[in-house]
């Protein structure tokens, strides 16, 4: 299967599942925060080239941000079967990236950890295996 084409220039705040788990405890009781609304975002608002630098650096090989269309990414999304509900909504999702509407750091998250998030690079290096090539982890070599 090939990549998933990327979205356009816009940026993104990568929020670490982990650290939404750790937040989610705050919640112990639903009925304090009934109608509450939050913005869960990372420490950092990254660019898709900025990813992709992390990426490089991280696994020592040249990552590439090409950006594609709307249309070409609906396409895609749809040969990889999912259902066209779902595709509509990562399309629309896919846009909003593409303009920015995700690339503003709110500090509600790092006040109910008690600490700063944890960032793009420290999540690229604690799950490296994601991206690495075929074999290039069991024989030891930086992919």
């Amino acid at each position: 299967m090939r990549p998933p084409p990327r979205c356009g220039p816009g940026g993104l705040r990568r929020h670490p599942r982990r650290d939404i788990g750790v937040a989610a405890r705050v919640f112990g009781d639903p009925a304090a925060h009934h109608g509450a609304g939050y913005t869960l975002t990372g420490p950092e608002a990254l660019d898709f080239p900025q990813v992709a630098a992390i990426l490089a650096a991280e696994l020592g090989r040249a990552i590439t941000y090409r950006p594609a269309g709307v249309l070409p990414y609906a396409a895609h999304l749809r040969r990889t079967g999912l259902p066209l509900a779902q595709v509509a909504v990562q399309t629309v999702l896919h846009v909003g990236l593409r303009r920015g509407q995700a690339d503003h750091v709110d500090p509600t998250l790092e006040r109910l950890l008690g600490r700063p998030g944890r960032t793009v690079a420290e999540y690229v290096h604690d799950h490296r295996g994601r991206w690495a090539l075929p074999g290039a982890l069991a024989s030891g070599a930086r992919t």
